[in-house]
């Protein structure tokens, strides 16, 4: 995954970003990025053998937009201690992801969530304080395959508000964006999901935040 490639503006259209990727990615044929808007970024990243599937959409909602989102009844989100989402996330993906959960506790104001639907997991959720000031930042979510992505994520956007506004990344196929969208939460900023196999992020399931996939 390249989660960052940046060409001095006076430097671009010289290769110098293609030389990067391959000394990158070297012979790795499964390789991924989220494109920044700029539309210079994607031909590069197309040269290197990826191609853009979904844009990936970073949603604010202040705290009117999260109090008219639809609200599940039957979906009860916990928070959770770092073992608790370490576990609950490897019986929905059977990764161990432990590593990446502790620097996710690490961040400012960090808090972990596992929301459920009866006894059954639906989803686990990351927060954390938003690191440019602007309240907090939903930094990462995974969906139960047999759960409701959509009831899922307007419950995890809830939660991680904590009665401040929240932004998350939402990909452009997600069932939550309408539903997020029609309450008042707002499109601050655009990437595009770029990938050599389009099977390896499910668009329903996951909310990849690029810097904290």
């Amino acid at each position: 995954m390249v989660s960052d490639l940046f060409v001095e503006p006076a430097h671009h259209g010289q290769g110098i970003g293609s030389a990067l990727l391959t000394a990158t990615l070297a012979d790795d044929p499964l390789r991924m990025t989220f494109s920044s808007a700029d539309p210079r970024a994607l031909p590069a990243y197309v040269r290197a053998g990826m191609r853009p599937w979904w844009p990936n959409l970073y949603v604010r909602a202040d705290q009117a937009a999260l109090a008219r989102l639809p609200s599940d009844p039957s979906l009860v989100v916990e928070p959770a201690t770092l073992d608790d989402i370490a576990q609950a996330a490897h019986a929905l993906t059977a990764v161990d992801r432990r590593e990446d959960f502790a620097f996710y506790a690490a961040q400012p104001e960090a808090a972990a969530f596992v929301v459920r639907d009866g006894n059954a997991l639906a989803a686990i959720g990351w927060a954390a304080r938003d690191n440019e000031g602007h309240g907090r930042a939903l930094s990462h979510a995974t969906i139960a395959r047999d759960a409701d992505p959509a009831a899922a994520v307007c419950a995890l956007f809830v939660a991680a508000a904590r009665g401040e506004s929240v932004w998350g990344c939402v990909p452009g196929p997600h069932p939550a964006l309408p539903a997020l969208l029609e309450a008042g939460a707002r499109i601050a900023d655009r990437d595009t999901y770029c990938t050599s196999d389009p099977g390896w992020l499910d668009p329903e399931r996951i909310l990849p935040n690029p810097s904290l996939l």
